[in-house]
């Protein structure tokens, strides 16, 4: 089985959005993680802790913070076309 086979529309951030918006964007969708892409590349990911860690318990302004500032990097990523048995 290929993993565009349990793929779905793909929903990310771009950097520069704000954390606040980045933490309605994972309640509306009820998931705990995002892809951060710029111009069709993959920056990084962007995690309900992340949002947690970096900006609320250092009382950093969630409206005023970007994603780009509390993502984690070194994202690893895959093809469409690779199995998703390996």
């Amino acid at each position: 089985m290929l993993v565009s086979e349990r793929m779905k529309p793909a929903v990310f951030l771009e950097p520069d959005e704000s954390l606040a918006a980045a933490a309605r964007k994972l309640r509306k969708d009820n998931i705990g993680c995002l892809p951060v892409c710029q111009d069709s590349r993959l920056l990084g990911m962007i995690t309900d802790r992340d949002i947690a860690m970096r900006g609320v318990a250092d009382s950093r302004d969630a409206n005023h913070m970007r994603v780009h500032e509390a993502m984690s990097v070194d994202a690893i990523c895959c093809s469409k076309d690779d199995s998703i048995e390996n």
